[in-house]
């Protein structure tokens, strides 16, 4: 097994995909906030437009009096004028409210600035809106992205296990990668021989070829976003002589890059690893002891032959 530095690429993809989540997250909420405030200040200008309607209707209230006075003669109309100064000079001038044209206008001023202030926050929500749009968009395209690298990988990594067959990943159901938000998952199309138009769906494959498929969606993505190592439980168990012979040539050349841990029962893997352990029983415990390649393969062989 070999170790290896992770290269830089996973930790910047990382942190795009971190800050894109962060900056949708922070627009989402200054949109929530806009829109509060539209919604308060549509609230505060619906009373104040309720104010002038009952000021308006007071002074139609003082426009029907007047109509009544017009159907009075002159001699009713001298009577009543001098009932209507006995009683202002009866009455004290205070309840009039001589600042009512004022507050009118005071009214009028509050209306047009909220007004101004409701359509400001309403273009600071659009931008937001748009802003947040932006950014989905660079996350769609981040991940179609990452979806084509892994498709290009797959085809490379199936046709080095299976020189004679292909392999291709599909976008869900439909495969359109341009339908980011409806998609469930990706689908497997492959052809294990040189009639390469009988591709096969993952489900009707033997076990020995849902392996060789497993590999190399592995290797693929560890090609996009390599990770410190790998751990294989006898993933050779199901593949033919020829086929393993291929994965362990492959993980042998990937260990360049990253350690693989693997178990194995068979001599392919062995004759490629860098180091060999073996796991007995003794009595009731296992034991694990470090051992040379030979020693490996004859443990194998004997294990094959009981």
């Amino acid at each position: 097994s070999t170790s290896f530095r992770v290269g830089s690429a996973k930790l910047v993809r990382q942190n795009q995909k971190k800050d894109f989540e962060d900056e949708v997250k922070i627009m989402k909420t200054r949109r929530d906030k806009l829109t509060q405030k539209c919604k308060e200040h549509e609230e505060e200008l619906s009373r104040l437009e309720n104010r002038i309607e009952a000021e308006i209707g007071k002074r139609g209230a003082a426009g029907k009096e007047i109509e009544e006075y017009k159907r009075l003669n002159g001699s009713q109309l001298a009577k009543e004028l001098k009932t209507v100064e006995k009683k202002l000079k009866t009455e004290a001038m205070m309840t009039v409210n001589t600042t009512s044209p004022f507050g009118f206008e005071k009214l009028k001023e509050d209306i047009n600035g909220i007004s101004h202030c409701k359509e400001k926050l309403t273009e600071e929500l659009e931008s937001t809106t748009q802003t947040i749009g932006l950014l989905e968009e660079k996350k769609n395209e981040q991940i179609r992205y990452t979806f084509r690298q892994v498709q290009k990988y797959f085809s490379h990594f199936f046709q080095k296990l299976v020189p004679a067959g292909e392999g291709t990943i599909q976008w869900g159901d439909k495969n359109d990668p341009s339908d980011v938000e409806s998609c469930t998952g990706v689908g497997f199309q492959v052809s294990f021989n040189k009639e390469k138009t009988k591709m096969k769906e993952l489900k009707v494959l033997s076990g020995g070829q849902k392996t060789v498929v497993s590999l190399a969606f592995i290797f693929s993505i560890q090609k996009c976003d390599p990770v410190h190592f790998y751990l294989f439980d006898e993933v050779d168990a199901a593949l033919d002589a020829d086929r393993r012979q291929f994965a362990a040539n492959l993980i042998k050349k990937k260990s360049a890059t990253a350690q693989f841990i693997l178990t194995t029962f068979r001599p392919e893997l062995v004759y490629q690893a860098d180091k060999c352990f073996m796991v007995k029983m003794l009595g009731t415990s296992s034991c694990v002891q470090e051992i040379d390649n030979d020693q490996a393969i004859h443990f194998i062989q004997e294990q094959i032959e009981m």
